[in-house]
């Protein structure tokens, strides 16, 4: 199953140098490529790895389905000082150097690298954000970086607008709790001003702290934008996905598995964070572990191979 709704159109056309390629839409923003996401990527070394597992499963640039991995990112970064506006700093790149250095290794591989970029969460917005997503953007152009951004936070309309107009970039819109407590028709509002700068939007109610997402409000939601916004975005859908245990695998491909049935079409993407991290000896702390990660892969390419 890739796309029942689109018979005969190529939705997966070749792509660039940084696996950013334009998709049929209305809108002339870049578009991604549909993928199977890990976030909290903090090294090349840990690039190299999951991009090797990654292949064993047939997740890649060559399949429907390539990796995302997303380096998490915040207004600090630029400066290597301590991460703002997130309540897990031990999961962020530990500096600008490496996270350069991070989306160079994707770049090498392959693979989509993306940055997941923590921004203030309160509603309607901060000024400024849009400034520290540009100048982190303008720091990393120097080696020809132009990669995608997840947008973690709620920014002024202007604030995502600017951030595109200067960069060109891919945004993903993350649509978490605080957004979608305006509302179908608030949240639609919203999208309505920043339509022409978004790629994509990822439905994630957990918002990195692996609670499991309903699908039927996320179905409900993917609904009413499609149908205001009609194939002008790609979507993608997070929140509790992994495979620590049985009960969490089946859980990724039940949803992976219903998120098909539902959409008629294998034309969207998953990330997970917290399901594939383990306890390290800080308090609080935690790191990716390559295992989880495998079981995560096995677990979502398992719903995506499934006949429905």
């Amino acid at each position: 199953m890739r796309s029942l709704s689109s018979p005969g159109m190529s939705w997966y056309p070749e792509k660039t140098a940084n696996l950013v390629h334009l998709m049929p839409s209305s809108s002339s923003t870049p578009r991604l490529p549909y993928y199977i996401g890990v976030t909290g990527v903090q090294s090349p070394g840990e690039v190299s790895a999951l991009s090797q597992l990654a292949s064993k499963y047939q997740i890649s640039a060559e399949h429907h389905h390539t990796i995302m991995l997303g380096a998490l990112a915040s207004s600090a970064t630029i400066s290597n000082t301590p991460p703002t506006n997130t309540a897990r700093p031990g999961r962020h790149v530990p500096s600008l150097e490496i996270l350069r250095d991070t989306l160079l290794a994707a770049r090498a591989h392959k693979v989509l690298g993306m940055i997941h970029m923590e921004l203030h969460k309160s509603w309607p917005g901060t000024a400024g954000d849009g400034a520290a997503v540009i100048a982190l953007l303008q720091a990393l152009a120097a080696d020809g970086l132009t990669p995608p951004v997840q947008l973690n936070g709620v920014l002024l309309p202007t604030e995502i607008n600017e951030i595109y107009r200067e960069t060109r970039a891919a945004l993903v819109l993350q649509l978490r709790p605080e957004l979608e407590a305006l509302g179908k028709a608030g949240l639609l509002s919203y999208i309505e001003q920043i339509a022409p700068a978004i790629s994509m939007i990822l439905l994630d109610p957990s918002a990195g702290t692996g609670q499991s997402i309903d699908l039927a409000p996320a179905l409900s939601l993917h609904a009413a934008i499609q149908k205001r916004f009609p194939n002008q975005f790609t979507f993608g859908f997070a929140g509790g996905l992994g495979g620590q245990t049985e009960r969490e695998r089946h859980h990724t491909t039940a949803t992976v598995r219903e998120l098909r049935s539902k959409l008629g079409s294998d034309d969207f993407s998953v990330d997970v964070e917290s399901k594939v991290r383990i306890p390290t000896n800080t308090a609080g702390d935690d790191s990716l572990d390559l295992n989880l990660c495998e079981a995560y892969f096995g677990a979502v390419m398992e719903g995506f191979s499934a006949i429905v």
